[in-house]
């Protein structure tokens, strides 16, 4: 609630007000509800089978609020297919982030930027709204190789008609993930970077990553990330130090 309160979400006022004020965001009647949409809801999160904290319900909670802001046309399957899997070949600086929103919203899709809560540990998610996908990012992570698959990693959920039926579904101990879902939507957005796999030619020094990166169409710094990704180069690989981060781009999306 603090948090809450910081964002100006909530008035610092009585308990009775602050109640109402969550409820309208939450669209429930009752506190102990959980929000109706949170069976359709498809999200990257470092806990995938876990039930959603409610920092993360808010989170999600405030993107559904703020992507009602944001006019978009109808939502078009196969634009957006295509659309997201040139996103990979488009985005090379972070300064690329700044006019996906409006991008975004020329295929149907309303793109928005929450940050993440203390502890919220949530990527992005995805859903739909009003008969149509919307896509949210908190942009943990921060690296401009990260935040990117996690907006890929979404648009394949979108791309693959979960945003209708949703990932997370309500089971008896809350909510759970189907792993083999996730794992398709994965290679799906991997695929876009890498389309014809990886078949490297040369080794993996900063010269090297930079010719795989040339090849695929990707910044040197999406190719790292990859890299890292598939176990090829170690985490704390001297090539990932200092790689662009976009949070100051995605933070004019608000």
């Amino acid at each position: 609630m603090r948090e809450m309160v910081r964002r100006g979400v909530v008035d610092d006022t009585d308990e009775d007000v602050q109640a109402d004020q969550i409820r309208r965001l939450l669209e429930i009647e009752n506190l102990g509800d959980d929000p109706p949409y949170l069976s359709h809801v498809s999200a990257k999160r470092t806990m995938v089978g876990s039930k959603l904290t409610r920092a993360q319900n808010a989170w999600v909670a405030l993107g559904r609020q703020r992507a009602r802001e944001i006019e978009a046309a109808e939502y078009d399957v196969k634009r957006f297919k295509d659309f997201a899997e040139g996103l990979p070949r488009q985005i090379h600086h972070p300064e690329d982030f700044n006019d996906l929103p409006g991008h975004f919203a020329e295929v149907g899709v309303r793109l928005v930027h929450i940050p993440a809560f203390p502890g919220g540990r949530i990527d992005g998610v995805s859903l739909g709204l009003d008969s149509a996908p919307i896509i949210v990012l908190s942009g943990r992570g921060k690296r401009i190789d990260r935040v990117l698959f996690a907006l890929l990693h979404e648009c394949a959920h979108v791309v693959l008609g979960h945003w209708q039926r949703g990932m997370v579904q309500v089971h008896e101990g809350g909510l759970v993930g189907d792993k083999k879902t996730e794992d398709a939507v994965n290679r799906l957005a991997q695929s876009w970077i890498l389309p014809n796999g990886l078949r490297p030619t040369a080794g993996f020094t900063v010269a090297g990553i930079e010719l795989l990166a040339s090849q695929n169409g990707v910044s040197p710094a999406v190719m790292i990330g990859q890299l890292q990704h598939m176990g090829i180069i170690p985490w704390a690989s001297q090539v990932s130090r200092d790689l662009p981060t976009v949070e100051e781009a995605i933070m004019t999306w608000s």
